[in-house]
């Protein structure tokens, strides 16, 4: 059995934190679908479920407990899949396409396998799914009849993400990426964070 010290022990809580913070999204997502059909929010679900197996993945993955090193390109993979369905609704919904889960992800999968494929060849290619997150907090700011900066939360938070996601691959190509991890779990939270803090007071949340 592997020897864990304090920081990697936090570490992990951080990890079980965000995948719980993630799938409480997914739970208000998954909700939206069943009231709201035909809506894409399905796709929205199954992208905060992608992004907690990467959260879940990346646990497994610190250096003590690392057991495979099929980890990391998992990790890479689920992030890339949750990315690619965010976008892919996003992008849908402004071009006014049919919003049918099924066909969100179908599209979506293959935006992800092709990306992965990509990241397999060329190592660059670990920045999709940050541009990816870019790229849908772009696609909401537009969709915000904003007041006040509190009204950005949504597009702040995919912008954490990225700076999440794109911290991490950088730090995977300069292979240190326990240097940056605090900031990598901060803007990670901050995130979620400000995602739940938009869905919390919703009906569809609380189950009314």
């Amino acid at each position: 059995m592997p020897r864990v010290d304090a920081a990697t022990t936090a570490y992990l809580a951080l990890d079980a934190l965000s995948a719980l913070m993630a799938l409480l999204v997914a739970w208000f997502f998954l909700r939206s679908e069943r009231l709201l059909p035909a809506r894409g929010f399905g796709a929205l679900a199954l992208a905060f479920v992608a992004l907690a197996a990467g959260y879940a993945v990346t646990a497994l993955s610190l250096p003590p407990l690392r057991a495979s090193a099929l980890l990391d390109p998992a990790r890479a993979g689920a992030v890339l899949l949750g990315s690619a369905l965010l976008a892919v609704h996003y992008v849908g919904k402004r071009a006014r396409w049919s919003m049918q889960t099924w066909r969100i992800s179908g599209a979506a999968i293959l935006v992800a396998l092709t990306g992965f494929g990509l990241l397999l060849v060329v190592p660059g290619a670990r920045i999709l799914a940050p541009l990816l997150l870019v790229a849908t907090s772009f696609l909401v700011i537009m969709e915000v009849r904003a007041k006040s900066l509190w009204d950005f939360r949504v597009p702040l938070a995919f912008v954490c993400l990225a700076l999440t996601s794109y911290t991490v691959a950088i730090a995977d190509l300069a292979g240190n990426e326990p240097v940056v991890l605090p900031i990598v779990y901060a803007w990670r939270l901050a995130g979620l964070a400000m995602l739940l803090s938009v869905i919390w007071p919703s009906r569809r949340f609380s189950g009314g």
